[in-house]
């Protein structure tokens, strides 16, 4: 029986895709002159922004102020973050069902305090796994294994929700359940458990 739902928070809770490809296209045509589409920056959602760049140079002072203008210029468009349509709608639906919901995030403890807090949703969730939380990160399943430590729950009753490939890996490695938010991912993942089409679907996962 499902006991827990956690969900990813770029691209399945919160809509921030555009401003993150669009801001890291800048920085890297200003700091490296490399012209990037958007399109082949999608990558990067999904996993921590340090690991995203290594993509684009190994040398850890200029990654770093890749990082920082990348993240100053995030800062500058967060009015621009929405809340994907029927997230509040699901999440206060779920209440009265008594399933545990959370966030696993490869957002840092910061970066959710800055990026996420201001929306007002943290109360509806019971626990929040960052990247600051653990070493390894989505793909890998250690995130959700110290969730799932945290609850003391089995794998079998917990679901997770995200958009990515690093998403599903991480949940299936970690011998849990997944779903795909079609609302936010950009293919359609065939190994995923549920292929939702909007965020009221959930409901009828058992």
């Amino acid at each position: 029986m499902l006991k827990a739902i956690f969900f990813d928070l770029d691209g399945t809770i919160i809509d921030t895709e555009k401003v993150i490809t669009e801001t890291l296209q800048q920085v890297l045509k200003e700091v490296l002159n490399l012209t990037v589409k958007t399109e082949d920056l999608t990558f990067v959602l999904g996993i921590p922004g340090e690991r995203a760049l290594d993509k684009f140079t190994k040398d850890p002072k200029i990654k770093a102020k890749i990082a920082d203008n990348w993240t100053k210029k995030t800062i500058k468009r967060q009015n621009e973050y929405q809340i994907f349509p029927g997230i509040l709608k699901m999440l206060n639906e779920l209440i009265p069902l008594k399933i545990r919901t959370g966030i696993v995030t490869s957002q840092t403890k910061h970066e959710f305090e800055h990026e996420f807090t201001p929306f007002g949703l943290n109360d509806h969730f019971e626990l929040v796994v960052t990247a600051s939380d653990t070493t390894k990160h989505k793909p890998d399943p250690a995130p959700i294994k110290f969730a799932l430590s945290k609850l003391d729950i089995s794998p079998d009753q917990f679901l997770y929700v995200g958009d990515t490939a690093y998403d599903l890996k991480s949940a299936h490695q970690a011998g849990a359940k997944f779903a795909l938010a079609g609302w936010g991912a950009h293919e359609q993942l065939q190994e995923s458990d549920y292929l939702l089409t909007k965020p009221q679907d959930l409901l009828e996962i058992k």
